[in-house]
């Protein structure tokens, strides 16, 4: 994304989410746990909970890092692998 922003595809909807409860949106301007939920994915899951911490504006979003004692998975795992 450009300046770390990203944008939302036509399918897509970056949901914010309290850290403290998964189940409650997150109030506005705050950082929040991210929730996806994605239309176009028919064969799958077309919502996900992450531990990945987003800030939601205007223009997209924004990943800002990890929940406290989350899992490292996916690329984290590749980028720890090449140090």
């Amino acid at each position: 994304g450009v300046d770390g922003i990203y944008k939302e595809a036509p399918t897509m909807r970056v949901l914010p989410k309290e850290i403290t409860d998964p189940l409650s949106a997150a109030v506005d301007q705050r950082s929040a746990q991210m929730g996806v939920i994605d239309l176009a994915n028919v064969d799958t899951l077309s919502f996900i909970l992450t531990e990945d911490i987003v800030h939601k504006e205007e223009k997209g979003f924004q990943v800002l890092g990890r929940l406290d004692n989350s899992d490292t998975r996916g690329c984290n795992l590749m980028y720890l692998e090449s140090l």
